[in-house]
């Protein structure tokens, strides 16, 4: 099930995330500049990695996403770069990229879920590519919202993800799920988003290499 972006109107999901800000040197220092962004959402990665020299890829499991990530790209005549597509079934070659983006993505759905979208974003990496990705840790207050499905997964009950299940690691876990890549670095970031009566975000920063 895809987010109902006509629904989201916090200006949050049309900036970047400070990861991505973060990570851009060590991004441009490495060779390749062909740029994935798995659940691309609005377009906010896309539009900022072309702005600095990537030549970018994108998809989303929503219809209305990619309709808008489309539209921020068409200035720069890279509309059709952006399709529809499950993360689990990525419609790419091997190793077609240098870098792949996940954020606030990979978790929507089972453990088994997440496997297999962590072995696709391996499979479309080259040899040594990076990995950029964000992981529900299971301090988040939204642990344990909803129907427990499977253990550490729920469907939530309410809210913009209404129905979307909602897997969460613990390190151990996530460095377990990241076996075939090498981490460069593993941040825990609480407080992510802090606002008036949202309850504490707890999320896993992860930057890897493919093995």
């Amino acid at each position: 099930m895809a987010w109902d972006w006509k629904k989201v109107d916090d200006p949050y999901w049309r900036r970047p995330h400070e990861e991505v800000y973060r990570a851009l040197p060590e991004l441009l220092a490495r060779p390749g500049r062909r740029a994935l962004d798995v659940g691309a959402g609005l377009g906010r990665h896309l539009v900022y990695l072309a702005e600095n020299g990537f030549d970018v890829w994108g998809c989303d499991l929503s219809l209305d996403g990619v309709a808008e990530c489309r539209q921020a790209l068409a200035p720069r005549g890279l509309a059709e770069r952006v399709q529809v597509a499950d993360m689990r079934a990525l419609p790419y070659p091997d190793a077609s990229f240098d870098l792949v983006l996940a954020i606030n993505v990979l978790y929507h759905g089972t453990r088994a879920d997440l496997v297999k979208a962590l072995d696709e974003v391996r499979r479309v990496l080259v040899p040594g590519g990076l990995f950029l990705g964000t992981f529900n840790d299971r301090r988040n207050s939204s642990w344990g919202n909803g129907e427990q499905i499977e253990p550490h997964t729920f469907i939530r009950a309410d809210g913009q993800e209404a129905g979307i299940a909602h897997h969460y690691v613990s390190r151990a876990s996530l460095l377990r799920l990241l076996a075939g890549f090498r981490p460069l670095r593993l941040t825990l970031k609480l407080d992510e988003r802090p606002a008036s009566g949202v309850g504490r975000s707890a999320h896993w920063l992860v930057l890897a290499e493919r093995r």
